[in-house]
């Protein structure tokens, strides 16, 4: 997960932590050894998020990942982050229309296989309340039962504020309960929060789904 500079101590705790989550919750699958493995990072740019979790597994799990081919799929507007990364899929991508990110959902489960998605540092600090649901939805109606999402999500609240004013930076805060209605208009819930100084870091499962930790 995308960690940035002016990231305080819990901050870096509390995104290794759901890391940590997303990767047990792929090795669940290990009984599959040869499945495809596709990650769906929207918003991504170089998807240092997604490569971390790979790290994360194949450090907890060698071998993990010899037999099988993982392809990340990166669904971002802008060109430059995705370049740097060898072997990443980019598919440029305004997560106001979802159509791209349904096509990349078909493509990445015509052939079987195990998908995870993230949205660190994007759609849920950025995107407006209709986008976050839409995107949602797609990936709900996209995936099998058993996907997840982690994600950010920039808080409100005197810190945030201050650290958004220091770094320039651009985002829609947002009320927990606010952001936890939005996840379960699109049909998730939210299996586990880290909360910080300054916002959340999320895993969402299907709602209905059993997820243990």
């Amino acid at each position: 997960m995308t960690i940035p500079a002016f990231a305080l101590p819990l901050d870096r705790a509390g995104a290794v932590e759901v890391i940590e989550d997303y990767v047990r919750a792929e090795a669940q699958l290990a009984a599959a050894p040869t499945a495809p493995l596709h990650l769906v990072n929207i918003g991504g740019g170089p998807a240092p998020d997604s490569l971390n979790a790979l790290i994360l597994l194949h450090k907890r799990h060698p071998g993990s990942l010899a037999s099988r081919r993982t392809r990340i799929h990166v669904l971002d507007r802008d060109d430059q982050g995705p370049a740097f990364g060898v072997d990443l899929e980019h598919v440029r991508y305004d997560w106001a229309d979802t159509a791209v990110l349904d096509r990349a959902l078909r493509e990445a489960t015509s052939a079987g296989g195990m998908i995870a998605c993230s949205a660190e540092g994007s759609l849920f600090d950025y995107g407006s309340d209709e986008e976050i649901v839409a995107n949602l939805r797609s990936l709900h109606g996209g995936t099998p039962p058993g996907a997840l999402v982690v994600g950010s999500v920039t808080r409100g609240g005197t810190a945030a504020r201050r650290v958004r004013r220091a770094s320039g930076i651009r985002v829609r805060p947002r009320e927990w309960d606010g952001f936890v209605s939005l996840v379960q208009a699109a049909g998730w819930t939210v299996a586990r929060v880290i909360e910080t100084p300054v916002g959340y870091h999320v895993l969402l499962a299907k709602a209905g789904t059993a997820w243990t930790r």
